[in-house]
């Protein structure tokens, strides 16, 4: 399945900050077959071997962290930035994503849970409820926001 994913890494020398946005999802069809796969697919995902696999993930979103992760890593790797607080957010399909990578961005030790904060705007139900404690756990200022 192709997945339309976007995102921009913006940054603050003087803040030392960096926000990392995942562009939200666009037009209905992509709603249709989310929801279709999300029923389907709910099965187990891997983030590396580094995620406890009783963490339970929908694959389309998984599968879609996959082509927007290298970009990120990288940029967690640059030194120039490795001292810089990071906030990660998205809409729709891009909170699902946001919150894979701050999970990943913790879990991996790219950051300390202190150093990241996150915010979603209608993000899909991502995970199980293993993946919503570890969630919770390592990324304490995270907020979920959603319609009704």
């Amino acid at each position: 399945m192709k997945h339309d994913c976007g995102l921009l890494i913006a940054h603050s020398r003087k803040r030392e900050e960096s926000v990392i946005a995942f562009r939200g999802t666009q037009g209905v069809v992509w709603n249709s077959i989310s929801l279709f796969h999300f029923r389907i697919h709910f099965e187990l995902g891997h983030l590396k071997s580094k995620i406890d696999t009783s963490v339970q993930f929908n694959r389309y979103f998984l599968d879609a962290h996959w082509t927007t992760w290298t970009i990120v890593e990288k940029y967690l790797k640059d030194k120039r930035y490795a001292n810089y607080s990071v906030s990660v957010t998205g809409h729709s399909l891009g909170g699902a994503l946001a919150s894979i990578a701050a999970l990943r961005i913790v879990y991996m030790g790219f950051r300390p849970s202190e150093g990241v904060r996150l915010y979603t705007f209608g993000e899909p139900r991502v995970g199980d409820v293993h993946f919503a404690r570890l969630l919770d756990r390592l990324i304490p200022e995270s907020f979920r926001i959603v319609h009704s």
